[in-house]
């Protein structure tokens, strides 16, 4: 199926290579090799497992500074899919979330069939670079035109305002019931003036508001001169910087056949050609994002620490070996008795929180080893006696190393989550989130591949949910959100140079005020067994 769509639409199969399952050669070492050649353009890889992320990593770093995109149909999005593959190539599937955040981070775009994967290649062969996301329509169809628009904006994409010129120039070429405004809605116009699609696209490929051009066609055939319609169309494409595609429905399949080795990515479906459009501009994207700023790191140092330690860290020890890091966590003390625990918060200042500190306890809210707003030495005394009167149902006394008398944060702000979880095949997966019910209630959250720098943390806190909370939404006054920006930088730092890290959990991660910071209230460390 794939080769016939290649085939039928124009594109040259240099290499089709199946691995079976991969006992000797594997697909990262193909990709590898298959890039170096300079008549490859674009590589379309169907992958059930990675067995070689070196290599994997290795090739998509190469297929960046070369520009050669690699598309990738990754099986096993569910778990069911994934012990399928599993049991077809011996190969334990990671986690299908941290394929999309891998493949992401290192630039493979990744489809979801076997028609995308073949047919996204004519957009992501197009030499062109998308000044950005602003999209023009032109159709023979109204409602193939508001359809369009529906998906452009689903898929990220804008509707381009087009200039006064612009507008001047249509309204010059145009029937005058045609109106000179995005979509532009030709109706059958195309039958009866032969050079409008021309007239049209050489009026928007000069407006700068215009990055992409898409054209709806409906039903195009007899009536119609097609030839010319292509050579117009396909001379537009190598005269103007937008990048142009077009959506035949109910076309001849000979017809789109043709746009396509002429140059213009034709789809059947619209939802197909916006897709693979707005695909090819994030890819640009990132590639411009790359390397932007300066706070980006090297995954592997050279300064790599190996710390002597086993499972999991006390709540104490984890913010200690924090603090080394520079990560801005709470002011606490460690108490084995109520009076060290006075002493403790009349050097941290009323009001305090009160928690048992053990490596055995991990959820300490849920068997009450938590208490907050203690507001004076009596209520230290009970909370003190409460707390390890709960925690000792649970665990040995002597299991228990004290309890962290802790500042409390009075200011208001938003709670957020960070995390990391070692994968078997990738190494550290960074997760932001919303913190408190709103990951778990709206799986609010995004992976991140590290080394990161400013501008992937900023979009990664900008897609979640609860961004224009952080924001000042209704009022409110806006977070400090370039702290917290620093704070995730400096977190990926901290669990990529520590190899022994298995997992983190830094949950609330308080985002004060302006200008005011980041408080990391509670953490969870546990390092390898």
């Amino acid at each position: 199926m794939l080769y016939n769509i290649l085939k039928q639409y124009g594109r040259g199969v240099k290499y089709w290579i199946g691995t079976g399952n991969e006992a000797d050669i594997n697909v990262s070492e193909l990709i590898n090799y298959m890039i170096d050649d300079p008549e490859v353009n674009v590589l379309q890889v169907y992958i059930e497992d990675v067995k070689d992320s070196v290599s994997l990593i290795k090739a998509a770093e190469k297929s960046k500074k070369m520009k050669k995109p690699i598309l990738a149909l990754k099986s096993g999005r569910t778990l069911e899919g994934s012990k399928a593959a599993s049991s077809h190539t011996g190969a334990l599937a990671s986690e299908d979330i941290v394929f999309d955040a891998v493949f992401s981070n290192y630039g493979i775009v990744r489809v979801d069939s076997v028609v995308e994967l073949g047919l996204f290649s004519q957009v992501f062969e197009l030499r062109k670079v998308p000044k950005g996301k602003k999209v023009a329509i032109i159709s023979n169809s109204g409602g193939l035109g508001v359809m369009m628009i529906d998906k452009c904006k689903e898929m990220g994409l804008d509707l381009a305002s087009f200039s006064n010129t612009t507008i001047q120039k249509l309204s010059e070429v145009l029937p005058v019931f045609v109106t000179p405004q995005n979509p532009i809605d030709v109706a059958t116009q195309l039958l009866n003036d032969k050079d409008l699609l021309e007239k049209i696209m050489t009026v928007l490929k000069d407006d700068q508001n215009v990055d992409i051009i898409l054209i709806g066609l409906g039903i195009i055939g007899q009536g119609y001169d097609v030839p010319k319609m292509i050579e117009h169309v396909s001379a537009a494409q190598k005269d103007s910087d937008a990048i142009i595609a077009l959506t035949g429905v109910g076309c001849q399949k000979e017809i789109l056949e043709t746009f396509s080795r002429r140059g213009v990515p034709s789809f059947e479906d619209p939802n197909l050609c916006i897709k693979a459009v707005a695909s090819y501009v994030k890819y640009h994207k990132d590639l411009q994002n790359e390397f932007d700023n300066d706070s980006f790191e090297p995954l592997v140092s050279s300064n790599m620490i190996q710390l002597d330690r086993k499972g999991y860290l006390n709540e104490f020890e984890s913010k200690a070996l924090l603090k080394q890091w520079n990560l801005p966590t709470t002011r606490e003390i460690l108490c084995t008795s109520a009076e060290e625990a006075k002493q403790a918060a009349e050097t941290i200042g009323f009001p305090i929180v009160m928690k048992v500190s053990s490596k055995d306890i991990q959820h300490k809210t849920e068997i009450g080893g938590i208490m907050l707003n203690i507001q004076n030495e009596e209520q230290i005394k009970e909370a003190f006696n409460k707390i390890m009167s709960n925690a000792t149902q649970h665990v040995n006394e002597e299991k228990i190393d004290g309890i962290l008398v802790q500042e409390m944060i009075l200011d208001k702000g938003f709670e957020i989550s960070l995390g990391v979880k070692r994968d078997r095949v990738f190494g550290p997966i960074i997760m932001i989130a919303s913190g408190g019910i709103y990951i778990e209630v709206l799986k609010d959250f995004k992976l991140l591949v590290p080394p990161l720098n400013y501008s992937k943390v900023k979009d990664a806190v900008n897609s979640l949910v609860m961004a224009p909370l952080l924001k000042g939404a209704r009022g409110k006054k806006p977070l400090d959100l370039p702290a917290l920006y620093e704070t995730i930088i400096s977190f990926s730092k901290f669990v990529t140079q520590i190899e022994s890290i298995e997992e983190v959990d830094l949950n609330p991660v308080i985002v004060l005020e302006e200008g005011k910071g980041v408080r990391i209230v509670d953490s969870i460390i546990k390092f390898k067994e």
